[in-house]
């Protein structure tokens, strides 16, 4: 409905009624004001003049859903003008000095203006209450649904660190709301065997959050029908490229920890490159490649680089998302790589769970007063003598 088609009828009927209700006034004013008809057909005038032309300004204001159901406001504006009408009719039967019957067409429209606007402002703000009830219900709904997928998304996870002889390994991932789209894993290939996930998805929340699940059930199904990082990169990138929103992509670093052979095999897809340090001298590992559902296959395959690191005493391994590095505190400042670097040098001697801890300390103590704007994931792997386990 336009504003004409809501205008129109209201100011014909106003006009219409003024200009007879202003005739019959000062030609006979008891021929419409003593019977009841003629009043219910002036006061029916007015009501639904009046009512009319409130939705016409409140649509012109955008203001239109704050006003009540046209039945219910009209009732009011009726009933008022109504009374209005009759209370006329009672000062002329008792002969009262009241001479001005204009007085008595302006009291009629006064009334009905009064019981019209109660009914207006009664009915706009039960809306509005209503509305804000329902708002919080929906709020809370919500964020019960968002508690239950944050359950779900952390029970997949891992729920312990792995036991893997020769290797202390930790991982953790905290995300920025309530679930997120960072994912890390590890996969047991055998007893000296493991294959740790660092992942981001582009974006956050809910959407990033199902495209982690679905990675994860990619991963650990490559990592079981493939040799080597990069050949699973390949398969996952293959399966997950013609269901990926075009705008949507997803990094990915694979470390394959093989303790038979003292090395580890790495391949990143786009991600942010790993840490090793060795004895507290640290550097980064290199290695490209572009990131998981962003080509089909060609290019993506002769774009992948997998690179062999031995695995010596006291290696220490970092896998990390950007959230890290790229953490801001209250001045808009990003952590950076040369904060990670230097908590590494100055805890590489403690266990992979103390490491870690002391990165999110970094993170957290950086950021300050600021909002975490993206998730905080990682992994930290550490080789340690049988006899030396866990400190």
């Amino acid at each position: 409905m336009t504003k004409k088609d809501i205008a129109r009828p209201g100011i014909i009927c106003l006009i219409s009624t003024v200009i007879v209700a202003a005739a019959l006034t000062f030609t006979d004013p008891s021929h419409w004001i003593i019977y009841i008809r003629d009043s219910f057909v002036f006061s029916f005038c007015i009501g639904i003049s009046i009512s009319t032309l409130i939705y016409f300004f409140s649509n012109r204001l955008k203001m239109l859903s704050l006003v009540p159901k046209s039945s219910a406001l009209f009732v009011f504006f009726l009933t008022g003008g109504f009374i209005g009408t009759e209370i006329g009719t009672i000062l002329l039967k008792m002969d009262l000095d009241v001479q001005d019957h204009f007085r008595l067409l302006l009291f009629n429209l006064l009334l009905a203006t009064i019981f019209g606007g109660v009914a207006l402002i009664y009915f706009s703000l039960r809306e509005r209450v209503q509305r804000m009830v329902e708002k919080l219900i929906e709020q809370q709904h919500i964020k019960e649904e968002l508690d239950l997928a944050r359950k779900i998304q952390q029970g997949l996870f891992p729920k312990a660190s792995p036991e893997v002889a020769g290797l202390d390994i930790s991982g953790v991932s905290v995300p920025a709301l309530s679930v997120g789209g960072d994912y890390y894993d590890f996969v047991q290939l055998g007893p000296k065997k493991i294959l740790a996930v660092v992942a981001d998805v582009s974006g956050k929340g809910m959407s990033a959050a199902l495209y982690m699940s679905k990675i994860q059930g990619m991963v650990q199904l490559a990592a079981h029908m493939y040799d080597t990082p990069k050949e699973m990169l390949v398969n996952i990138n293959r399966r997950i490229f013609d269901g990926l929103d075009r705008k949507s992509f997803i990094t990915m670093i694979l470390a394959l920890f093989d303790m038979k052979k003292k090395e580890v095999r790495i391949c990143r897809a786009g991600h942010n490159k790993g840490l090793l340090s060795v004895n507290g001298k640290i550097r980064f590992l290199e290695g490209g490649g572009m990131g998981l559902g962003l080509e089909r296959g060609p290019l993506f395959e002769n774009t992948i680089e997998e690179i062999r690191v031995p695995i010596k005493q006291k290696s220490l391994f970092l896998f990390y998302t950007d959230g890290i590095t790229e953490a801001m505190n209250e001045k808009q400042q990003q952590l950076g790589e040369e904060a990670i670097v230097h908590v590494l040098k100055t805890n590489w001697l403690l266990s992979a769970n103390n490491i870690q801890q002391g990165i999110l300390t970094a993170v957290e103590k950086f950021r300050g007063t600021a909002e975490q704007h993206d998730d905080v994931t990682m992994v930290v792997v550490k080789s340690v003598s049988t006899k030396e386990g866990k400190r």
